[in-house]
């Protein structure tokens, strides 16, 4: 800065004396001329040419004076966390949080929009108070342990959850809030946005940053920046994300060390065909009093009237006056009223019991035992691909504690493909008996993946000559398989896990009738000791495991025989600015196969139960035939996917106001008796839908083309 201002210095002091020479010259010229008739002045046209250079410079001067400036109070911005800021990991503080919603329009279609039927029907202002603790896990996660709590929503229910990520900004992060919205306050995420600075004192200067493009993940705003130290006072800024557009005002801490707010007020609106709804959250950090940890999310307006740090609002008081009144009209019901109230409150607890289990998890919990169970009705749980059809799936998820140290977890995961009209179920069941070492023993029951045999069918056929050609479809190729699997899992020391038991197949044919007309058995069985090593020496790097699995003949009536090995690698490497490269190569091979009926991977298959973008997008294959998972007695595959928030699709004008992630995928696969086959595509996700556009490949000739769809409307709410 001293510099910049040293040559802005030198440069008009320059301009001013050569002006002045070039004034008096040329007054000199101008006279002579006059005189002694000269046509033009060549003198007088080099001094406007000069002069304008001159001022160009000048100009120059100054906006470098002024980038240089700026440039400085960026970087010590930039740098304030490294050099001055401490990181908040462990750190717990008390807060304080009350939050008022305003139903401004409604209809029929919010009964429909996750945790909002509470609200779908009676008042159009609620208020809810909050006091608690969070607790941060890192420096841009943190665990929020509600403790008290007063309001007026029906039920105590908590209403625009997805809202409440938006008051506690990291601004130092590379992220604003946990995985999404890049900060403009962190260095590597400069070329995303603009910078302006104003002077505002001598210590004080103004920051107004807005984003390159019009992109759901930038923010724009501006901030009051200490210009010695480079530490945030107060920001300001607004942004649109799921659903929601957003205005946020923080006071940041005083103290140098800190990173989080110690004041903050959200607004929040969500416009939804039709449904106009605003919260507006103020929240306040480091409140002194601390509660037990005990007091876990008790209702008692008293307890909250005591630990509130600031009075309520006029608004907020008249809120609480109209449940108030409410209530008390409720109690001065009339007998000949009494049939209408009664009518009115089996209608209101015949749309919760909709909303609690149709339309919103289902979920109880005490000191000891917790149940959640996903949404009946969700469309987001659906999947379509022309390959595989639609699909819908459920989970469940149950938990009971003894102690810290030893609980018992069961999350069954449940899927109907409408295509193959098929329901699979996978059940595992978990003890876990020594957290620190992932120690635990499960238990897995699973109607698992349908199974193709080629070598079944060609006997088949064989022993039915010409007879076969009436047979139609492909159920003569699938098995229906289920299976049960018993294994303990230990981890021996920081990068070596075992997983060592025993799985059990049993596989029916879907053709029953044309197996016993040939005399083949209609199940065959499979009794195999598997053992699984996990290595991750890296840290943070690959992780590579290594599966063994072989099949006993004869024991609880295993008609198989068989030896497996199967070698996979998976790496996801975070990059700054929200971007993944995640790869997986892996291979997988029998060493002893005397019956060469099934051929079936652990790490290569068709997953039948959906998954959403973030499930089984990365890592599997798209278009490839469902039978050549069980064709070959090997195989080697490479699976690799990029995944940026600002791609190509995100720089667009409208849509980079709508798609909040885009991918490359790369995928390769060599197995027996056909040529390598790959995989290209490319997919964006949205606020509303994800959408994969993919192509296949034998060799370089294109083999086939197609699309997944996967539904993403409120998904994170």
């Amino acid at each position: 800065m001293a510099f910049a201002g040293a040559l802005f210095f030198f440069v008009s002091t320059v301009f001013i004396f050569v002006n002045t020479v070039f004034i008096f010259v040329n007054t000199a010229v101008v006279f002579t001329r006059h005189f002694f008739s000269f046509r033009t002045s060549p003198f007088v046209y080099s001094y406007r040419t000069f002069t304008t250079a001159l001022c160009t410079l000048l100009f120059a001067s100054a906006a470098f004076a002024g980038n240089d400036d700026k440039q400085q109070l960026l970087d010590k911005v930039w740098q304030y966390r490294n050099t001055r800021a401490t990181d908040t990991t462990g750190n717990t503080q008390n807060v304080y949080m009350r939050n008022q919603l305003s139903v401004d329009r409604r209809n029929f279609t919010l009964w429909f929009v996750p945790h909002l039927y509470p609200i779908a029907h009676g008042s159009r202002q609620y208020l809810n108070e909050t006091y608690g603790k969070i607790r941060f896990t890192d420096s841009q996660h943190f665990d929020w342990h509600r403790q008290v709590t007063s309001g007026t929503l029906p039920r105590s229910h908590r209403v625009m959850r997805t809202a409440l990520q938006y008051v506690t900004p990291t601004p130092y992060n590379n992220t604003l809030y946990g995985d999404q919205l890049l900060s403009p306050f962190h260095r590597k995420n400069r070329r995303f946005y603009r910078y302006n600075v104003t002077p505002a004192s001598e210590n004080w200067a103004l920051l107004t940053f807005r984003p390159r493009a019009s992109n759901t993940q930038l923010v724009q705003g501006r901030a009051l920046v200490d210009t010695n130290t480079g530490r945030l006072h107060y920001i300001t800024f607004d942004g649109d994300f799921d659903m929601l557009g957003f205005k946020v005002n923080a006071i940041m801490n005083s103290d140098d060390t800190a990173l989080i707010p110690q004041l903050c007020q959200t607004t929040a609106k969500f416009n939804f065909l039709g449904n106009r709804i605003a919260t507006d959250i103020y929240a306040v950090y480091d409140c002194e009093t601390t509660l037990p940890d005990s007091i876990n999310e008790i209702q008692s307006a008293e307890l909250i009237d005591s630990l509130r740090p600031t009075p309520l609002s006029p608004n907020d008081i008249a809120i609480y006056e109209q449940k108030a009144a409410r209530h008390a009209a409720t109690d001065s019901i009339t007998a000949d009223s009494t049939r209408l109230w009664r009518l009115n409150r089996l209608k209101d607890i015949a749309w919760n019991v909709i909303g609690d289990n149709l339309l919103s998890p289902l979920q109880a919990k005490n000191d000891v035992a917790s149940v959640r169970l996903s949404p009946l009705f969700n469309p987001l749980y659906m999947n379509y691909s022309p390959s595989r059809g639609l699909s819908y799936r459920l989970n469940i998820g149950a938990c009971y504690k003894w102690s810290d140290r030893c609980f018992l977890t069961f999350n069954p995961r449940l899927g109907y493909n409408f295509k193959i009209e098929q329901l699979y179920i996978t059940a595992p069941l978990r003890m876990t008996y020594n957290p620190e070492r992932r120690g635990f023993v499960d238990v897995i029951a699973a109607n698992g993946n349908r199974i193709a045999s080629t070598s079944v069918a060609t006997e088949v056929r064989k022993e039915l000559g010409a007879r076969a050609d009436s047979l139609t479809g492909t159920d003569l190729y699938f098995f229906k398989d289920a299976s049960l699997s018993v294994a303990n899992n230990i981890m021996l020391n920081e990068w070596m896990q075992l997983r060592s038991g025993v799985v059990y197949h049993h596989r029916t044919s879907m053709h029953k009738r044309t197996m016993r007309l040939v005399g083949k058995p209609t199940a065959y069985n499979s009794f195999a000791p598997v053992l699984n090593v996990r290595l991750s020496p890296w840290g943070d790097g690959p992780i590579l495991n290594i599966d063994y699995e072989r099949s006993i003949k004869g024991i609880l009536k295993s008609s198989l025989e068989y030896e497996r090995w199967e070698i996979d690698a998976s790496y996801k490497h975070r990059m700054p600015c929200l971007r993944v490269l995640s790869m997986r190569l892996g291979t997988g091979f029998y060493t002893n196969k005397k019956t060469n009926y099934f051929i079936d991977f652990s790490h290569f298959y068709q997953e039948n139960i959906p998954g959403g973008w973030n499930d089984d997008w990365t890592g599997q294959f798209q278009l490839l035939n469902p039978g050549w998972y069980n064709e070959s007695n090997y195989y080697a595959r490479l699976n690799t996917t990029y995944e940026s928030p600002l791609l190509w699709l995100s720089w667009l004008p409208v849509a980079g106001r709508y798609v909040e992630t885009e991918r490359l995928y790369l995928s390769a696969l060599s197995i027996d008796k056909t040529r390598p086959y790959a995989e290209v595509g490319y997919g964006f996700s949205s606020r509303f839908i994800s959408v994969g556009f993919f192509a296949s490949f034998l060799s370089t000739h294109l083999q086939d083309y197609g699309c997944k769809l996967t539904l993403e409307l409120f998904d994170k709410w």
